[in-house]
């Protein structure tokens, strides 16, 4: 009886370790499947060779610089099956992954940055007959040979996207990425949280706004507060040069941001 026993129980804690190997075996799986690769690296590869494999003296380069420039078209209207601040997300990745893919091949102009852009110029206060010069420079340079446009649709909780690369010149199409399906959440990407504090105004908040919009970034309104909209500014152009993506307005960030936009102006003389 007594053997009985003890081999009753030695099957049972065999049996109870084999259960605790499967689960744990099981959520690491589970885990493995939910942290699915970001699929914009992917689209960025397939838009760069899609453009490549064609003739590339067949794309006029409008910008005079024997590169062919490149744009992604913002998402547009009120019906997007996903808020506007995580279509422009999407973008914003897409188009830092063509930048790093790209490796100088292909010129990316910022689209959407150009309005603010022009506000800038617009808050120079120089003559209007300066400004609208001004202005119109601005226009024709950030004219560009190709432009990428998505299409996307919701899936339950996913949203179908892709993307397609056509020649402004007449049309064609250079290159199509294989739609991919992306969870998403209701909420808009914000991965900057911060405890509420009064706002206070600093002059050195003034010139990193005015240097992330001369760089081509949205940090909003050059009025010295540091606002979640600056600090996102921030936080893209720390992303887009390889920095740890925190969105803070550090001494080195703020040094990094003169330092591009002094390299800027000495590439436009």
């Amino acid at each position: 009886m007594i053997s009985i026993l003890k081999s009753l129980a030695a099957t049972t804690a065999t049996t109870a370790v084999t259960l605790v190997a499967a689960v744990a075996v099981g959520l690491v799986l589970a885990t493995a499947a939910s942290a699915a690769p970001s699929p914009f690296p992917a689209f960025a590869d397939e838009i760069v060779e899609g453009i490549s494999s064609q003739d590339v003296s067949l794309i006029p380069a409008r910008g005079g610089y024997g590169a062919p420039r490149i744009a992604v078209w913002p998402f547009e209207g009120d019906d997007l099956p996903v808020p506007k601040a995580l279509a422009a997300e999407y973008n914003d990745r897409l188009e830092a992954a063509i930048a790093r893919r790209s490796q100088g091949r292909l010129q990316l102009v910022a689209r959407p940055a150009l309005k603010t852009l022009i506000r800038d110029i617009e808050n120079l206060g120089a003559a209007d007959n300066v400004t609208e010069a001004r202005i119109s420079d601005l226009l024709r340079n950030a004219s560009v040979d190709i432009l990428v446009i998505g299409k996307m649709r919701r899936d339950h909780d996913h949203v179908v996207l892709s993307y397609k690369a056509l020649n402004v010149e007449d049309g064609t199409i250079l290159s199509v990425t294989i739609p991919r399906r992306i969870a998403i959440n209701e909420a808009p990407p914000n991965p900057f949280f911060y405890a509420a504090s009064p706002q206070r105004y600093m002059p050195t908040v003034v010139e990193t706004q005015k240097l992330l919009t001369h760089l081509g970034y949205d940090p909003g309104p050059d009025d010295g507060y540091l606002t979640p909209r600056t600090r996102q500014a921030i936080g893209a152009w720390q992303r887009d040069n390889g920095r740890p993506e925190n969105g803070r307005m550090t001494r080195a960030v703020v040094d990094g941001l003169r330092y591009a936009v002094r390299g800027l102006r000495r590439a436009a003389r």
